[in-house]
């Protein structure tokens, strides 16, 4: 079990009962978090002692407790001192910096990581687990200018929800809907720079940052089989569900009904409507560059196909050439894309 401090546990049951508990639920929790809560004959006038003193906890009624609201913040990351990618495709759970600016910070913000330089757009959402962490995640392989870090610092633990890719969240849109300044420092966002932000990165593919261990868990994995259990609605009974492929049917699941709905259920490659007749969309989504090899799976590398189609590409070897817009194989055959919609440049 993760250690955690007294306060840090009652936080949890806070967050784990709806943003609001009471004492009973409190001292019926508190050892599933705090195994060693009860030990003293007076733990509950002790736990009383640390709520009553931490500020993030504001009471609402007698006996009755919830978390300040939450805030959203953007804090830019300099990639010539942190390959901060490298760091999530490690371990999707990492620790950053907690300076003065970043004192009101708690958990369960919301945090939009800013990358500057050439990017200059916002691709990684995360959630804050910890703050004042005190055993530190060991990076040091990703400190790509190791002065910066050196010295006492206090950190906060942050885990990644989504990695995104979209011109909306760049800049010069963020400067245009409210960003102050240049974004070189943390900042809470607020109003309609915030509503802005949510939208956007609500609506955007989500794109799938796998790490290293599932990367090599998914190349046991042949690409028919990969995209057979993302295509499936319901998976067969007795078939255990790897945590990486489980996160790529979800994400796979909300890029491909767009896609779908978009092109009505019609197959991309020779026009037909797979079942309409019975009242049915039969189509598929497929990987144009595979999957299993590039883990890209943003809508601009994914063809919705008929099951015919989809057969065809896989056992007869068809290679997608974006150039030309369609498929060939070692032979010289090719399947020309008849509805490139999405995939035009």
């Amino acid at each position: 079990m993760e250690k955690i401090t007294k306060i840090q546990a009652i936080k949890k049951i806070i967050l784990n009962n709806g943003g609001i508990a009471d004492w009973s639920t409190i001292y019926t929790q508190i050892e599933n978090y705090y195994p060693r809560a009860k030990i003293s004959a007076d733990w509950k006038e002790g736990l009383r002692g640390v709520l009553y003193r931490d500020k993030e906890i504001v009471k609402y009624s007698t006996g009755v407790f919830g978390l300040k609201n939450k805030q959203t913040w953007i804090i830019p990351c300099n990639i010539k001192k942190y390959d901060i990618e490298a760091a999530f495709c490690d371990n999707h759970t990492i620790d950053w910096t907690q300076n003065k600016s970043l004192l009101n910070l708690s958990i369960g913000d919301i945090i939009y990581i800013y990358v500057g330089g050439q990017i200059r757009n916002i691709p990684y959402k995360c959630e804050a687990l910890e703050v004042n962490v005190k055993n530190q995640i060991d990076d040091t392989q990703f400190m790509l200018d190791r002065n910066f870090f050196e010295g006492d610092k206090n950190y906060f633990r942050i885990k990644l929800i989504k990695k995104m890719n979209t011109p909306d969240l760049s800049f010069e849109k963020l400067k245009a809907n409210g960003l102050n300044g240049n974004c070189q420092g943390p900042q809470t966002i607020k109003n309609n720079l915030l509503k802005y932000i949510e939208e956007k990165a609500e609506i955007c593919d989500e794109q799938l940052l796998l790490t290293n261990n599932e990367k090599h868990e998914l190349c046991k994995i042949s690409e028919e089989e990969l995209e057979y259990y993302c295509n499936m609605s319901d998976l067969k009974s007795g078939y255990k569900e790897t945590e990486s492929l489980s996160r790529i049917r979800l994400v796979d699941k909300r890029i491909v009904e767009k896609l779908k709905n978009l092109y009505k259920g019609q197959c991309q490659l020779c026009g037909a409507c797979v079942g309409l007749e019975f009242g049915e969309n039969i189509v598929e989504a497929h990987h144009l560059e595979y999957f299993s090899i590039s883990q890209n799976n943003d809508s601009s590398n994914i063809i919705i196909v008929c099951p015919n189609c989809h057969r065809i590409i896989h056992k007869c070897n068809f290679k997608f050439d974006r150039e030309q817009m369609l498929f060939c194989n070692k032979t010289g055959q090719e399947i020309k894309i008849t509805n490139p919609g999405h995939l035009k440049k």
